[in-house]
């Protein structure tokens, strides 16, 4: 009889230590979809995003005017809504290898080194090879991940690498270095997305505060941090005579906000997101409450505070991804068969349904349609578009680099549409490409109709771009 019960005992074991092991590689195997996507992306020599800001802005470098009053005042109208950190280091890499490959590698790189902290943060804490790797495959596969580590833009992966990087600090360094390293950690964080001070800060606040029950700790490293970030602002604003301020502060604070883009965001884009979510956080408190639990609160509280804005989309919930994709590791550490069914079987739904639709966006079709457009427009000399590759593609002057958030300024009197507008009227420009009409200044619209024809339409990463020219006589 003690043979028999010994023998179920140890067959119990043996499926509890399997099932994370299994689920670990089903995970693993997933993340194919992600590489593929990774591959595609890279040769795909075309936007699948609105790509125009970033190269703008990464022009704006090469001339000295980004942040500069200037940009507002004369075209090519140029803002930068983000602190300047991982546009820095996409410069590094533009400035040698122009177009989108180069950006995309760098933001590829990021999330996979994020994907790579998240493994090393889940592995000290449970101590066990598969929940890691569970926890680096689901954030990869996450739909905020999944998308906005394949563009242009990496503000989000840079934001969350070195938010990591400040949790690991804080939990897994005991060293004399830590609460400087910490405060380094953060500042880079902000300076990559300022974001970092309303879901970082709190978020280490908090930790502290919940292992210690005592502030001082944190008051080292904040200290710290403020005294790095406040000599930053005040170096920034007098070498931009106040137009740091305007881009980083107006430029995101006059977008408008819509309950259509709220639910369209949480609703239809993250639908099964919040199956993951669920049921990390549901395994996961059987854990002592960690820093990725305090992390998860402040980073899914501010998405979906922002996710409202015009222009916004899941990038909000980078971070909150990281957080959930932890606490899925720390869920799937010891977990039944049962367990570990559940959570690898949230992460499917999120790469059926959405990652691969996702996937669409950088299709052949798209690439060619692109090329067809820039080889169509070759004889047109000036080229007026809310995308501004085409022409910086074209090596043709641009004119503006993000219409949503000029229109946001001209509503605080920062900018005026004017000079846009008088070149409508005049047909100045040869041609005029509209991918998003919702950005343009009405006024700017008008004139497109009253002045300019339809002439070809090509397709897009979504919708697709119109084309017009002058009418004659």
């Amino acid at each position: 009889m003690q043979t028999l019960t010994a023998r179920v005992e140890s067959s119990k074991r043996i499926h509890l230590v399997s099932a994370p092991l299994i689920a670990a590689a089903l995970a693993a195997l997933l993340t194919v979809a992600f590489w593929m996507m990774c591959h595609r992306s890279i040769v795909t020599n075309a936007p699948t995003w609105v790509d125009g800001p970033v190269l703008d802005i990464l022009e704006s470098f090469r001339s000295g005017r980004v942040y500069q009053p200037a940009g507002l005042r004369m075209t090519p109208y140029t803002v930068l809504t983000h602190t300047p950190l991982s546009y820095v280091v996409d410069y590094a890499f533009y400035k040698f290898w122009p177009g989108f490959a180069a950006l995309r590698l760098v933001n590829i790189l990021a999330t996979l080194a994020c994907a790579g902290l998240i493994f090393t943060w889940v592995k000290i804490r449970t101590g066990t090879v598969s929940a890691a790797i569970f926890a680096a495959s689901a954030f990869v596969l996450l739909p905020p991940v999944f998308k906005w580590s394949q563009t242009t833009r990496s503000p989000d992966a840079f934001c969350c690498l070195f938010s990591l990087a400040a949790l690991i600090a804080l939990d897994c360094y005991c060293g004399r270095y830590r609460d400087l390293l910490v405060a380094l950690f953060v500042t880079a964080a902000v300076l990559s997305k300022q974001t970092a001070l309303f879901v970082l800060c709190p978020t280490l606040l908090a930790a502290t505060y919940w292992k210690e029950r005592s502030l001082r700790t944190a008051l080292r490293w904040s200290s710290l941090a403020a005294i790095l970030l406040a000599i930053f602002l005040a170096a920034m604003l007098g070498a931009t005579h106040g137009g740091f301020w305007t881009n980083v502060v107006d430029g995101n604070k006059g977008c408008s906000f819509s309950w259509d883009q709220f639910i369209l965001v949480t609703l239809r884009h993250l639908c099964f997101f919040w199956l993951v979510v669920l049921a990390a956080w549901r395994f996961s408190r059987e854990a002592r409450y960690t820093t990725a639990h305090f992390w998860a609160i402040f980073a899914i509280a501010f998405g979906l505070a922002s996710c409202a804005k015009l222009g916004s989309d899941t990038m909000y919930f980078f971070d909150a991804s990281a957080a959930v994709a932890m606490l899925a590791g720390l869920g799937l550490h010891n977990a039944s068969p049962k367990r570990c069914a559940v959570l690898l079987c949230s992460l499917i739904p999120c790469l059926v349904v959405f990652d691969l639709r996702i996937a669409k966006t950088a299709g052949p079709r798209v690439t060619d349609g692109y090329h067809a457009m820039l080889t169509d427009l070759e004889p047109y000399p000036t080229v007026l578009s809310d995308e501004a590759s085409i022409a910086i593609q074209m090596r043709r002057p641009w004119y503006w680099g993000d219409p949503l958030v000029l229109n946001a300024l001209a509503k605080q009197g920062k900018w005026d549409s004017t000079g846009i507008e008088e070149g409508i009227a005049q047909q100045r420009y040869a041609a005029i490409v509209i991918w998003n009409p919702t950005v343009w200044p009405l006024r700017a619209l008008d004139l497109v109709q009253q002045n300019y024809i339809q002439w070809r339409s090509y397709p897009a990463f979504k919708g697709k771009y119109v084309v017009y020219i002058p009418k004659r006589g």
